[in-house]
Order: structure tokens, then sequence, then C-alpha cells
């Protein structure tokens, strides 16, 4: 069977933690970064099942690497994880209200359900 592998971004430890806590009770293997770059340093077309990524981060903003990550692989589900209130999805990502973790987890489990 087919673990899935998700990138989790945020730049808040505590975050990181608990969303890689949450995914892990659900199967899934994680990796965590703390930033964009360091997120598109370790990407590989094919290698994450999925993305959840925060927006507000230093240097690079969780939609511009949703943007780059969609031009990587466009049919990667990414889902924006964020505490801003007014977002507009980019390039099909979802968004999720932080500090929802319940409401991700119900929207990863949906995302990576066979079809």
């Amino acid at each position: 069977m087919d673990v899935p592998r998700i990138l989790v971004v945020d730049d808040d430890d505590a975050v990181r933690y608990a969303v890689c806590l949450a995914l892990s009770g659900l199967g899934c293997v994680t990796e965590s970064v703390s930033g964009a770059s360091e997120a598109l340093e370790r990407f590989r077309p094919g290698r994450y099942r999925a993305v959840v990524t925060d927006v507000a981060m230093p240097v690079m903003n969780g939609l511009e690497l949703a943007r780059r990550l969609r031009a990587l692989e466009p049919g990667l589900p990414i889902m924006i994880f964020s505490g801003e209130g007014s977002l507009d999805a980019v390039d099909g990502a979802v968004i999720t209200p932080k500090p929802d973790i319940e409401a991700l987890t119900r929207l990863i489990r949906r995302t990576l359900a066979p079809p």
C-alpha cells in the first residue's frame, strides 16, 4: 500500500508540529520545512501526494509557493492553511482556516481518498 507523503510548510514550529502529528494520525508520512525556499529545494514532481502551506511566511509567501509548485506539478493538491481571513484560491489550491486542524484533516482525507 502506498503511504501518502505530505509536505508541510509553515514558519511556526508549533503549527508544523500539530499539522504533522494530525497527518501522521491519518497514516501519512510528513516532511516539514519552515519556509517556501526550503520547500522548493526539497520538491520533486511525484514525491508528494499533497502540500499544506501557510500564507504569511518571510521571503516568499505561501501563495507564491503554491503558484510555483503548481507550475512544477499541475495536478498536485495544495492546501493553504492560514489564519488570514479573506484569501482567494490560487490555481486550484484549497484554503482551510487556521487553527482548525480537524477541518484540515478532513480535507486531506477527502483529497487522498481513491477516486
